[in-house]
């Protein structure tokens, strides 16, 4: 059925569709852009499945990797409750889950997939498996490759990624102390585990873009940030952590050699006492003696090398040393003379400091010999929570 668009904006063209579906007694309504190539019928069947109840309501939101949304779905008792804007591309499926929290109606991610904005998105898609390897959309773009027309120069010169669960005691710290830096040309990308407290509402004013996942892993979150970012760098931070205000400066100046690809900060605990300089002093250590960078938050690398390399592997231990060790011979990875503060909460509880201590020095050691259990990682922290 051919429907032409009604309203004078994105979100009344968007809700005018939906009201004219329900209208012919749908119980569930899906609604996707144009622009997504990888979306699968798989997806599309899941989508219908959920919101397929008319007498629950719900909501099923696809993410983008750059916070933007490849499909709505809504039933007709989610839609006459929810009263979304998709007005800030990048803040679509954080409008609709704040709002759905407020109305009480539950509200799911499917998995990320990619949009196609610009002529970056396109070279993404390009290098990724998905969508099939001869579809007409990759035939088009290879076409259009050799063409400067739709190259973009980059619009920001740092991206920085901050994966968060349930951070909303914490992430106050790391963002206002991002606003305090004396340099000022970089976005905030926060990606989401769909946190249940107030995380997604406390940095709504306060970052660039808001992504989700469906399955919360940091490694996940963190290449969803990585894959939808602009900037020329990529800057990886913990939402528990505070940073000084000349980082996002030295990070810049770093790696405006072709020589540098990455590198790290001097990262410290807060807590405070001799057991904690210990731990400052092992990391140190880690640094200078083995060259093991990318140990906890301040991991930094150039967005081209992290395309090329397809972001973080997820089935490793310790994602960023695993990175810097596979592709050290691309380039140079350097340890800034900046230091990130970083919460000491996991060591804090009452006899668990040696436990942890064990395990943290465990993974991060057997990522950088090339051993990747993540099933004994997950044993290892589970035995001592």
């Amino acid at each position: 059925m051919y429907l032409p668009q009604e309203g004078t904006s994105v979100t009344e063209r968007v809700r005018d569709a939906f009201e004219f579906a329900f209208s012919k007694d749908f119980d569930g309504v899906s609604l996707i852009p144009g622009d997504h190539p990888d979306l699968d019928c798989k997806t599309l069947a899941d989508a219908i499945v959920r919101t397929g109840n008319p007498s629950n309501p719900c909501i099923v939101l696809g993410p983008t990797f750059d916070g933007g949304a490849y499909l709505l779905g809504f039933n007709k008792k989610s839609f006459e409750k929810v009263e979304f804007s998709v007005e800030d591309t990048y803040r679509v499926c954080a409008d609709i889950l704040l709002k759905s929290k407020s109305a009480g109606i539950p509200c799911s991610f499917l998995e990320n997939k990619n949009d196609i904005d610009d002529w970056d998105d396109a070279q993404r898609f390009l290098g990724s498996s998905a969508g099939g390897k001869d579809s007409r959309t990759r035939l088009a773009l290879r076409r259009f490759s050799g063409s400067e027309a739709g190259r973009e120069q980059e619009k920001k010169k740092l991206s920085i990624i901050i994966p968060t669960l349930n951070e909303g005691k914490n992430i106050d710290g790391i963002l206002n102390s991002l606003s305090l830096q004396t340099e000022k040309n970089f976005e905030i990308i926060m990606v989401d585990g769909s946190s249940d407290d107030d995380t997604v509402s406390k940095a709504w004013s306060k970052v660039d873009k808001i992504a989700f996942v469906a399955n919360p892993s940091r490694k996940r979150q963190e290449n969803t940030g990585g894959f939808g970012a602009k900037g020329k760098v990529l800057l990886f931070l913990h939402a528990d952590s505070v940073v000084y205000p000349t980082l996002c400066e030295c990070v810049i100046r770093a790696t405006a050699s072709d020589v540098v690809i990455g590198g790290s900060c001097h990262a410290l605990f807060d807590g405070v006492g001799t057991r904690y300089g210990f731990l400052n002093a092992m990391r140190r250590c880690g640094d200078k003696l083995l060259g093991i960078r990318g140990i906890s938050s301040g991991f930094f690398v150039k967005r081209h090398v992290f395309i090329s390399a397809n972001g973080f592997r997820e089935n490793v231990m310790e994602e960023a040393v695993d990175f810097q060790k596979r592709t050290r011979s691309w380039g140079k990875f350097v340890t800034l003379n900046q230091s990130i503060v970083s919460s000491s909460r996991r060591f804090a509880a009452k006899r668990a400091f040696i436990p942890t201590l064990a395990v943290w020095t465990t993974t991060v050691l057997l990522t950088y010999l090339g051993l990747h259990f993540t099933s004994i990682e997950k044993s290892l922290w589970n035995a001592i929570r």
